[in-house]
């Protein structure tokens, strides 16, 4: 026989038996602090979607001016701001991938 055995099966009672019988109930700084938490995370959420909004309006924007520089018969200008649009477009969807399948321009 192993006289641990005896030894280890106590030890598990004790172990078990000091645990509490009911969850402790969640101090007030827990409560105090969540909706602080969730204002900041709001806030980061809504300045994330801004940024990316922003970059979406920017690229627009280039697109606008590279199709002019086309009209233009610029090709090199177009061609350079094509570039920048790309890597703008590029960084959005890096930053949400659930936009690269979104559509830009839908017309009826």
């Amino acid at each position: 026989p192993n006289p641990n055995a005896t030894n280890e099966g106590i030890n598990e009672q004790a172990a078990v038996s000091s645990l509490p019988v009911s969850p402790e109930a969640k101090p007030e700084v827990v409560t105090e602090v969540q909706p602080e938490v969730q204002k900041e995370t709001d806030s980061q959420a809504a300045d994330k979607r801004k940024q990316v909004l922003d970059e979406a309006v920017s690229a627009l924007s280039l697109t606008k001016s590279a199709l002019a520089a086309l009209d233009g018969k610029d090709t090199a200008r177009a061609l350079a701001t094509l570039a920048e649009v790309t890597g703008k477009l590029e960084l959005i969807v890096a930053r949400e991938p659930t936009l690269a399948l979104a559509g830009v321009d839908v017309r009826t």
